[in-house]
């Protein structure tokens, strides 16, 4: 170490040189630095719940679609309401990203006309026709299976538009490729049985399709971006035209965009605004120019080489990585002020001292209680690792990188820059008027026993707010009230049921009481029991059904907690009755064989044709006898009837829990419509036998398959839950939930299963606590091991721990008190405070024992380490606090909390170190225990 600063001192030109070389390579990867906004970051890897829910997305697969929740100032179904929503639909079915537009004005009103089906094969109604029955509409919208809580509010005072996006096929294909080759690699790896070339060669071909996959997403997140750029420009017209009136846009492609905008905005503002505070506080402290330039300079070496190692590694921002700028700035920062404490000091010693002298000898100084104080916040954020959330380990990997980088980039550029530049008398007025360190000192050796009695009251209030610590968390309010996602969300969360779903499936046992169908069967097939190979399309409203079939699970994910939370196969069941070529066919006309249609020809002869009274069924029976295992045999009534019960029992909003259920999406409600169609008569098993024969197969995937899985014998219930109510437990929820329909199958031929976001969702917030256990606890053992190796005693290493121990016992027990929950941010708190506090504390005790082998008198020697190192620590602590309050500024609340717990901490720390740490100094005579020798 001694050579190299001297080569440093000796050839600063040339170590400028390589840094700057080093600068100018990486900052080209630092614009490669990509963002990750998606919702799959919020989600836990190895949790068990992810792979089973997988492979339910895979067989009830969900479309890309953006909702604007539109609350006109009059009545929904007046003229002028319906005419502004036909004006916008029509503005949105231009934009070319747009498939469809589906609304109250265009789905079809299938109980606004009497004369049962004959009626509607004439003409199925809609909002639009001039004899529209508005009482009968108003009374279907407010009653519908398919309507009710979905497309329209319960008070009738909001309305959903859903803007149907054109599929993304090629993205699709890109990330099954890339997930294909993920999955290839890991069964390789697992084996164990494949050679080393091959398994190279798995890992090119994992790195090709990574790299297809994010260059075709980039290009895509652009488009999405001028998308909604276009989108959101015609919704600020019709804001400007239709006065009064209130439009909330959520979705998918919305949310994403909006969070990829709110991690540039935090990487900006948080390195900007922590490096202009940063900037303020050296002036303040030191008031002299090079003391302000030299730090800046730092700073921005030390950035651009984290940032560009970051990018040439493939390393993406999220949004809890977000703040990885304003974290790197505050350590380089605090190191810089080390540095330039140690300088003005030896230069008000050692007068004889040339500059170069000079700097050489702050370098040795301050090099290893700087290696040690970075080594151990290297250890608080390597912790981090331990944890089940990937961007979190993401976070700890690098700042424990970062932060390596600035302290070797420090000691480099300021030994450099400072052996080029001419000795200075120093300004030191700061420190001849600022006494608040001394304070400490003498606070810390005259009332030891009112410190100790402040920290016994700070454990207990500590212990007492930890018990009180929970960790359950909307996701809706992970954001500002004033952001347009908190505003899109709230909107549908609470009046056009529910936001964060939930899927039931029903798997129904043989009448030996096995499964009908193995999962790993039924993963393989997926749905592919409703697909004929046909890819039409009808044109017109059907094309909102059509894209149900073209989502992954990732988008599934992406869909669901982002809020786009209108079913489209709700809508598209009951579009699906507004085709003529499904009509004619349909069994609901079956139902109704005497009843005469004149304006259609084939109408009339299919009528004619289901009408042929008992010859016909006889046939049909002795078909049904004979093929009862054949898919459309599936449909009996006693599955029915099951899908039914628990259909009721999600919507009895009398059981428990209940109303925290929204909106509920099953194929009972499709028979719910074909009861009301069929004039309040149950469809029994040869009718249900009937629709799926007649029906055309596109018609079978898109009314059926979100709902049921002929194959896998299971049934497919699609639940929303009310997210921001205040009340939910969903961990609680959820085992009620399951445990209600456990009871409810009991004695039945089937059982049920729940998965889905909201079971993820909870799984991550449950793991909140134990990671938080676990990050803390690797972090103070590691600590505690290092603090005896460094000062060779086990009390100073006691010391040490108890000093960082007590501030986050308060500082958590505050968290408590105050309601403040852990979430993904909070829980990182414990393990960065404490290995950035230990750097106060490495520091002061190394001071105090140089200081006392000088003096030789404990109280002299607190006195002389306060009057010295104890100015860079209140120095570096208030640098630190200004540097996390930039973060108060984010519009994502962990964030915000983040910030706010970290100032809250660091000032607490700064206590700790100044006045509890010099109480226990003097009282470790009762604590004198050593594994080496004790100095």
């Amino acid at each position: 170490m001694k050579k190299i600063f001297r080569l440093i001192v000796a050839f600063p030109k040339i170590t400028l040189a390589l840094f700057t070389a080093l600068a100018l390579f990486l900052g080209y990867y630092s614009t490669k630095l990509e963002i990750d906004a998606s919702s799959q970051t919020l989600l836990l890897d190895n949790d068990k719940d992810l792979q089973i829910w997988r492979e339910v997305s895979k067989r009830y697969e969900t479309p890309n679609f953006l909702v604007l929740a539109y609350t006109p100032a009059g009545d929904l179904l007046a003229p002028e309401t319906i005419r502004k929503i036909a004006q916008m639909d029509a503005a949105f079915s231009k934009l070319d990203f747009v498939a469809s537009v589906t609304d109250i004005t265009n789905v079809p009103l299938l109980l606004n006309k009497g004369g049962g089906m004959s009626e509607l094969l004439k003409h199925i109604p809609t909002l639009t026709d001039a004899d529209v029955n508005l009482t009968a509409a108003r009374r279907e919208f407010a009653t519908s299976p398919f309507y009710a809580s979905n497309l329209v509010s319960a008070d009738f005072r909001t309305t959903a538009i859903l803007i149907n996006l054109k599929p993304q096929t090629r993205y699709e294909e890109l990330l099954r490729l890339r997930d294909g080759a993920k999955s290839a690699l890991e069964q390789a790896e697992h084996e164990g049985n494949r050679s080393g070339a091959q398994i190279s060669q798995l890992k090119d071909a994992l790195k090709v399709a990574e790299q297809n996959f994010k260059s075709y997403r980039d290009e895509l997140r652009e488009k999405d971006h001028r998308d909604i750029v276009a989108l959101r420009a015609l919704i600020a017209g019709f804001e400007k035209e239709f006065t009064g009136d209130r439009l909330f846009l959520g979705g998918l492609n919305m949310i994403a965009d909006d969070m990829v905008g709110y991690v540039r905005s935090d990487l900006a503002t948080y390195g900007l605004g922590a490096l202009v505070l940063l900037l303020a506080c050296f002036w303040l402290f030191f008031r002299q120019a090079k003391f302000i330039l030299l730090p800046l300079i730092i700073c921005a070496y030390s950035v651009v080489l984290a940032a560009g190692l970051f990018g040439f590694l493939d390393f993406e921002i999220t949004v809890i990585s977000s703040n990885f700028i304003a974290l790197q700035l505050i350590i380089t920062v605090s190191v810089c002020i080390h540095l330039i404490v140690a300088y003005r000091e030896f230069s008000a010693r050692f007068h004889a001292f040339s500059q170069r002298q000079l700097v050489y000898a702050v370098l040795r100084e301050r090099a290893m209680p700087c290696f040690f104080a970075i080594f151990t916040t290297v250890i608080g954020f390597m912790s981090l690792i331990f944890c089940d959330i990937k961007p979190v380990i993401s976070l700890g990997i690098m700042m424990s990188v970062g932060i390596s980088i600035s302290l070797v980039t420090a000691f480099g550029v300021f030994g450099a820059v400072m052996s080029l530049l001419k000795r200075t008398h120093n300004n030191r007025s700061f420190e001849q008027h600022f006494k608040f360190t001394l304070w400490c000192a003498e606070t810390a050796l005259r009332s030891r026993g009112a410190v100790y009695g402040v920290c016994a009251a700070a454990v207990i209030f500590g212990l007492y707010g930890i018990s009180q610590l929970r960790v359950e968390n909307s996701f809706i309010g992970y954001f500002k009230k004033s952001t347009d996602i908190r505003a899109g969300m709230e909107v549908i969360d609470t009046n056009l049921g529910g936001t964060i779903p939930l899927d039931i499936v029903v798997k129904f046992k043989s009448a030996g009481g096995a499964d009908t169908a193995s999962g790993s069967e039924n993963s393989a097939s997926g749905s592919a029991n409703f697909k004929s190979g046909e890819n039409s399309n009808p044109a017109g409203q059907n094309s909102i059904a059509h894209n149900s079939a073209t989502k992954n699970s990732t988008a599934t994910a992406q869909n669901s907690i982002a809020g786009n939370s209108i079913p489209q196969s709700s809508v598209a069941a009951a579009q699906n009755f507004n085709d003529q070529n499904f009509t004619e066919q349909s069994s609901f006309a079956a139902a109704q064989p005497s009843e005469a249609v004149n304006s259609d020809q084939t109408h009339a002869a299919n009528l004619e044709r289901n009408s042929t009274a008992s010859d016909d069924f006889g046939d049909f029976e002795a078909e049904y006898a004979a093929n009862e295992n054949k898919p459309q045999y599936w449909f009996t009534s006693e599955k029915m009837r099951i899908i039914g019960k628990i259909d009721d029992f999600l919507k009895d909003k009398n059981v428990t829990g209940h109303e925290f259920i929204g909106n509920v999406s099953s194929l009972a409600s499709l028979l719910k419509l074909g009861k009301q169609i069929n004039q309040g008569r149950d469809l029994d098993d040869l009718s249900l036998a009937l629709i799926y024969s007649e029906m055309p197969a596109n018609y079978r995937e898109m009314v059926l398959s979100p709902f049921v899985n002929i194959e896998a014998s299971e049934a497919h219930f699609s639940v929303r839950t009310i997210d921001s109510d205040p009340r939910l437990r969903r961990a609680k929820f959820l085992k009620d939930l399951q445990s209600g329909l456990n009871s409810l199958l009991e004695g039945e031929q089937a059982s049920a299963q729940i998965s889905g976001i909201m079971v993820l969702y909870n799984n991550m917030l449950q793991s909140l606590m134990s990671s938080q256990i676990d990050t803390l606890g690797i972090t103070v053992l590691v600590l505690f091991v290092l603090f005896v190796i460094i000062f060779r005693s086990l009390s100073y290493a006691l010391i040490a721990i108890i000093v960082n121990l007590i501030p986050l016992c308060a500082c958590f027990g505050i968290m408590g008190v105050a309601g403040i929950p852990l979430d993904i941010m909070s829980i990182t708190i414990a393990a960065i405070s404490i290995g950035i506090g230990v750097d106060d504390v490495i520091h002061y005790i190394y001071r105090y024992k140089r200081e006392f082998a000088r003096l030789g008198d404990e109280a002299a020697a607190i006195r002389a380490s306060h009057a010295s190192i104890g100015y860079a620590m209140y120095y570096t602590s208030f640098a630190i606090i200004l540097g996390f309050s930039v973060m108060m500024m984010s519009n994502f609340w962990p964030t915000i909390y983040f910030g706010m717990l970290i100032c809250l901490v660091m000032s607490l720390l700064l206590l700790g170190a100044l006045i509890i740490l010099p109480s226990l100094i003097m009282s470790r005579k009762g604590l004198k225990f050593s594994l080496f020798k004790a100095k």
